[in-house]
């Protein structure tokens, strides 16, 4: 599945429950995936970007563990990097 930075939590656990596990591992922010409750409140709601600033990590944190579970990032996402690089590029510019 081809996921992007806007890519619901609840998407990813329906596709691949091993999501849950992954996060989880990455930040013990993840771990309240782990309570049905709580990922019912959550999950829907929350996005791949969004999850990564709660947890206070890069994105492409987030990105590296979904890729070990077959997750497929789209083309032409920037990273966090690059959009403050295409940022100085256009302040350098005026």
């Amino acid at each position: 599945m081809k996921i992007n930075r806007h890519t619901k939590l609840s998407t990813l656990i329906k596709e691949n429950n091993e999501t849950i596990t992954v996060l989880a591992d990455l930040s013990p922010t993840f771990e309240n995936l782990k309570n049905p409750i709580l990922r019912n409140e959550m999950a829907p709601c929350m996005t791949i970007e969004m999850a990564a600033q709660t947890a206070g990590i890069n994105i492409d944190q987030v990105y590296g563990v979904l890729r070990k579970i077959n997750f497929e990032i789209e083309p032409h996402q920037t990273t966090d990097g690059e959009e403050i690089a295409i940022v100085r590029k256009k302040s350098n510019a005026s």
